[in-house]
């Protein structure tokens, strides 16, 4: 005698949910959100982000405080700089914070293994860096324009109180274009940092060459007893980034050049990294 056996239906619907499984994809906006988890999980990197507004602001109103007691000191024969320049004054600090937070993003990832995991489940390597620059970007440029607004308020109840001058020219001019000027200068030396990271993979070193080349290596080039070098250091990205937080002027071609400068960095350096990373092993 025989007997049927029916079959059960439970494969059917597991190789039905395999299949969905397997036909989904990570797309960009994923990969985004990823990175921004991971950057706001490290609580490292908030650490440093916050002390870098902190160190920005901090430093932005001692330096206004130092300059208004000299000049009422001398009894107003020590120059008294614009509330733009003492507002953007600090701006290194927070270029530096940036670079390490940059820095620190890929190469932590890399030593400690979590890169090849996130390969694993988005093998686009491009794309994973592509990612990693835009939450890079916008977390660096919000925090910097966080730290900027209040220098700008530090400076001026500093200069309010002394009864300085506080805004010598137009609040858009003076105060709202420097500001977003700079925060995009911070935003493309945190992604032109990321882009060195991920050609050494090596956070030390990156830190090392990243702050060197934008603290250092311009004024190395004007000391230098040659022609080319003061011209040389004119196309850098910490000689024309620093311009488009200077009080605006009009749109000239000089302005055009140094915000062109300012983007070709980061794009070069992410671009360079994103070719070598993709024909290497994870």
């Amino acid at each position: 005698m025989t007997t049927a056996t029916a079959q059960p239906a439970a494969p059917v619907q597991s190789a039905a949910r395999s299949g969905t499984h397997a036909d989904a994809r990570i797309t960009f906006p994923h990969l985004v959100r990823a990175q921004w988890i991971t950057l706001s999980s490290l609580r490292g990197t908030l650490v440093s982000l916050f002390l870098g507004v902190g160190l920005t602001v901090g430093l932005a109103g001692a330096f206004g405080l130092m300059i208004s007691l000299s000049n009422q000191w001398s009894d107003g024969a020590a120059p008294l700089p614009d509330l733009t320049t003492m507002g953007t004054n600090t701006i290194t600090v927070a270029m530096c914070v940036a670079v390490l937070v940059a820095v620190s993003h890929y190469a932590k990832e890399h030593t400690t293994g979590a890169h090849r995991t996130l390969l694993a489940a988005a093998p686009r390597r491009t794309a994973l860096i592509g990612a990693k620059a835009v939450v890079v970007a916008v977390s660096t440029f919000v925090a910097a324009v966080v730290a900027l607004v209040l220098s700008f308020a530090a400076v001026s109840i500093v200069y309010a109180g002394f009864g300085s001058p506080v805004l010598t020219g137009s609040f858009l001019d003076s105060v709202v274009l420097p500001i977003l000027g700079g925060a995009f200068y911070v935003a493309a030396c945190a992604v032109f940092a990321l882009g060195v990271s991920v050609l050494l993979r090596s956070e030390t070193w990156g830190i090392l060459l990243v702050l060197v080349y934008l603290l250092m290596l311009p004024t190395v080039l004007m000391l230098l007893p040659f022609d080319w070098a003061p011209t040389t250091a004119e196309y850098l990205l910490a000689s024309a980034g620093p311009q488009l937080a200077a009080p605006f002027a009009g749109f000239t071609g000089e302005l055009a050049a140094d915000l062109a400068l300012t983007v070709a960095w980061p794009v070069a350096a992410l671009g360079l990294g994103m070719a070598v990373e993709s024909g290497r092993d994870a």
